[in-house]
């Protein structure tokens, strides 16, 4: 991601998570922020003469989990492979950086479209929080568990 980006994903990326959860683009401007300075990530897919198409930004959260805080894919270049290519790529770099696993949320009313995606890349729903966002907002929680982590974690236990 870079200082760029930000002008491009604001204005779209932004308004969306505004009109989701309470202080969204705030939010998000922070996250972004905070990954151009080194201390959350931030991946972005673009498409030469558009800009940025996508984005995935994340926090560690302690050594060997992540949360996945946004993922976004602009409406034109849905149903291309272009999420789907960077939420493999995500995956790829946490089996290489050995994470345990990778939580991500999502608004109860847009789940399905994101389980679409996630759960046949070994994702799946753990939780509801039941009127997270207020009444009749409630937010769906889906967890990745890296087997490979699992079962290392078991062979130094026993």
């Amino acid at each position: 991601m870079k200082l760029a980006d930000l002008d491009i994903l604001m204005p779209t990326v932004g308004v969306l998570v505004d009109s989701l959860y309470p202080r969204g683009a705030e939010k998000l401007l922070a996250r972004l922020e905070d990954a151009l300075n080194g201390y959350a990530v931030a991946h972005v897919a673009e498409v030469s003469d558009f800009g940025p198409v996508a984005l995935a930004s994340e926090t560690l959260k302690g050594c060997s989990r992540v949360k996945l805080s946004t993922f976004w894919v602009h409406r034109r270049f849905r149903g291309l492979g272009i999420g789907g290519s960077l939420l493999d790529r995500r995956i790829e770099d946490w089996y290489l950086a050995d994470r345990d696993h990778a939580i991500v949320t999502v608004r109860e009313d847009r789940a399905a479209e994101l389980e679409r995606l996630f759960v046949p890349r070994g994702f799946s729903r753990i939780a509801v929080d039941l009127n997270r966002y207020g009444e009749g907002r409630s937010e769906v929680v889906l967890k990745w568990v890296n087997v490979g982590a699992l079962s290392l974690t078991s062979r130094r236990a026993a």
